[in-house]
């Protein structure tokens, strides 16, 4: 596979940018549909629940009444944990994009020219167009030194 240098841009280029599906996203489906399926059943009893519950052996309809905010409480962890678990997938999806760039590259972000910024743009199905373009005016000025804030002396008491 060849490196691309600065002087090649713009150039095209193919990466693998298709996410494997696999365990994962099976693990994140389940946990959330689980997650939004308590988080719905226990914010119905709590809102037209009864205000006594009476039993006289525990089932699921008996839980459900007597302790609906633990119910909504665990559907909302699972959704958390199922956003955690997404999080990490895409994290690792474009460390693996990320890797495959930087193999196909012989410069660094910081070789490139002051004013100018690498753009990848899609082409189709993954292919990409590497090239330079010139900065926001924004990120291309220096940061000005900070003004010169004058200090309060406080408040002016007249005698």
């Amino acid at each position: 596979m060849k490196k691309h240098s600065l002087e090649d841009l713009p150039v095209d280029i193919e990466l693998d940018v298709a996410e494997s599906g696999g365990l994962g996203t099976s693990i994140f489906l389940l946990l959330s549909f689980i997650g939004i399926g308590l988080i719905l059943v226990g914010g119905y009893f709590i809102i037209w629940g009864p205000e006594r519950v009476s039993y006289s052996l525990p089932d699921i309809e008996f839980f459900f009444k007597a302790y609906p905010g633990p119910i909504a409480s665990m559907g909302f962890i699972l959704v958390a944990i199922s956003n955690a678990i997404r999080n990490q997938m895409d994290q690792k999806h474009l460390q693996k994009i990320d890797k495959q760039l930087s193999d196909q590259m012989s410069f660094s972000e910081d070789e490139l020219p002051e004013g100018k910024l690498l753009n990848i743009a899609p082409l189709d199905s993954g292919r990409f167009r590497l090239e330079l373009v010139d900065a926001p005016e924004e990120m291309s000025q220096e940061v000005a030194q900070p003004k010169e804030v004058e200090q309060d002396s406080g408040p002016v008491v007249k005698k």
